[in-house]
């Protein structure tokens, strides 16, 4: 009787341990597809967030050196605080091509006016 007992008892330990096995790779393999999914979110996050960074920069430098207009201190602040912004995005600078650094630049150096940008 003994015997039959320590049979079942052990049939049922491995059964249990294989199932829990099972459990935890089935939980991992899903939380390495959800982290996965994740990070795929943040990438795409981040890219809208450097493409539009990027318009308001190219914005800024369409409606002041491209027209040839003096920039005032408040566009030359709102220049800065997206280049800031939009360099944090990519630090190690693998992203960028130049055209944003060049735009911020022209920006930066184009003569200051003294009218606020609003008006």
């Amino acid at each position: 009787m003994d015997a039959i007992i320590i049979s079942v008892t052990g049939s049922l330990t491995v059964t249990a341990i294989c199932a829990a096995c099972a459990w935890a790779s089935r939980m991992f393999r899903v939380g390495r597809q959800d982290r996965a999914a994740q990070r795929r979110h943040f990438e795409l996050v981040d890219e809208a967030l450097r493409a539009l960074l990027f318009d308001k920069i190219a914005r800024l430098h369409a409606d002041t050196v491209e027209h040839g207009l003096p920039a005032s201190v408040e566009v030359k602040r709102r220049a800065d605080v997206a280049w800031r912004a939009y360099r944090a995005l990519d630090p190690d600078e693998t992203l960028d091509d130049g055209t944003c650094a060049h735009l911020h630049s022209e920006i930066v150096n184009a003569h200051i006016s003294t009218m606020s940008s609003a008006e």
